[in-house]
């Protein structure tokens, strides 16, 4: 069953507006969408893409350690590397 909506007009600064259409866009989603989620966790920095982000990146480690590997350990500093990039640029 669909949620139900309440629609509000609400006033955005240009430039947040403009952040918040860019994110949808790179994601594949709508600008509605993307604010709900700003909306639902602005206080809490760990949305659910930024786990998966961190899952990804543990799973490569572990996958290094036990193929002796650090190829996937690379792999895993530069997705730790772009959290990083991602969460300082807000």
């Amino acid at each position: 069953m669909k949620p139900r909506t309440t629609a509000k007009t609400i006033r955005i600064p240009n430039d947040t507006y403009a952040d918040i259409n860019r994110e949808a866009a790179k994601k594949g989603t709508t600008f509605s969408r993307e604010a709900n989620e700003r909306l639902r966790h602005g206080e809490n920095s760990l949305t659910p893409a930024i786990l998966v982000s961190i899952q990804n990146i543990i799973n490569k480690v572990f996958e290094g350690v036990e193929t002796h590997s650090i190829e996937p350990i690379e792999e895993a500093q530069k997705e730790a590397n772009k959290l990083w990039a991602y969460r300082l640029s807000k």
